[in-house]
């Protein structure tokens, strides 16, 4: 029986109720998103807060009763999923078949609000999250996706194909081994290390909490690393990010900042910023959007204890192994 609150409450707002309440009993883990940015409701820290409680999933709709629920995944649910856009000049099912795949074949596919597809699979160790020009994007360890069945502003996530409950039961089937690409081999379309300024990366890093995990913040350290090839204007940045953290330590920063540039095996770019940025309500822009320095170099001034702590024998870079 639903909650008093749910019997005036709109279509939608009932429906997404009832989407996350029958998730939760069904032991997906589960958190409010909102209805048109698609991030994470005001205050909930999602990847600590989702649960498959369903007092908190009751407590969250009642404050929010146009949320639409939303699954992390990863080890959390059990689940990797791969994310085909379509739109803006990507065909994501497009370029899946290109690779030998077909989406047809997953066990539990749905379809997104923009009209793309979320393909289901059990969950791998090392699958994380990606975005690639093609429109074929992975959801991984430290992502999510909207649960099919919700209602947003842009339209409804529908089951196109199989069952979320019956495929955590019986398994989604093996995620797609070519996107488990072997540790010595980069992706063909990585940019090359320096190809973003400070003024790219300064407003999509400082979005994002400085307060996750070590791992998440080596994440973010190397993926500017590697944006900036490096620079002292990129150690200066996080260095500025990572300040106010408790426990910050400008050695530590300056040591795993030089070992970098010594990592055999693919980058961690910036897309992986930016799409943690984007789950922050970050709005990309454009290069053109920039009023750029007439001269396009980085600026001259970094802290000098920084610069005290750098020596001029830079590692070089090896990223490809």
């Amino acid at each position: 029986m639903l909650p008093e609150y749910t019997k005036n409450a709109s279509n939608s707002q009932s429906q997404n109720f009832t989407v996350a309440l029958n998730l939760a009993r069904s032991g997906w883990a589960i958190f409010p998103a909102d209805p048109a940015t698609k991030a994470p409701m005001p205050g909930v820290r999602w990847k600590e807060a989702a649960t498959p409680d369903p007092a908190k999933v009751a407590a969250w709709w009642r404050k929010w009763p146009d949320a639409m629920p939303a699954l992390p995944t990863g080890a959390r649910n059990g689940v990797s999923v791969v994310d085909l856009d379509r739109g803006k000049g990507k065909d994501g099912v497009a370029a899946y078949r290109a690779l030998g795949l077909d989406p047809d074949a997953a066990s539990v596919i749905a379809r997104t609000a923009g009209g793309g597809l979320h393909l289901y699979f059990d969950h791998r160790d090392g699958v994380r999250n990606s975005t690639a020009k093609s429109g074929v994007d992975l959801r991984g360890e430290g992502g999510y996706v909207i649960a099919p069945g919700a209602v947003g502003k842009s339209g409804t996530y529908t089951v196109q194909k199989g069952d979320l409950t019956v495929g955590r039961l019986l398994g989604f089937g093996d995620f797609p081994a070519v996107f488990t690409r072997p540790a010595s081999e980069a992706p063909d379309d990585a940019p090359a290390p320096g190809a973003y300024t400070v003024a790219d990366l300064a407003d999509p890093l400082f979005r994002i909490p400085n307060d996750g995990s070590h791992d998440e913040w080596v994440r973010m350290l190397m993926a500017v690393h590697h944006a900036t090839g490096g620079s002292k204007g990129g150690l200066a940045l996080v260095q500025a990010w990572s300040a106010d953290y408790p426990g910050y330590d400008l050695k530590e920063v300056v040591a795993k900042w030089r070992s970098f540039g010594r990592l055999k095996g693919p980058p961690i770019t910036a897309e992986t910023l930016f799409a943690e940025a984007r789950r922050h309500r970050w709005n990309p822009v454009t290069a053109d959007d920039f009023d750029d320095d007439e001269s396009g170099s980085e600026p001259d001034v970094i802290d000098p204890e920084i610069a005290a702590l750098l020596d001029d024998n830079r590692p070089t870079f090896d990223y490809e192994g």
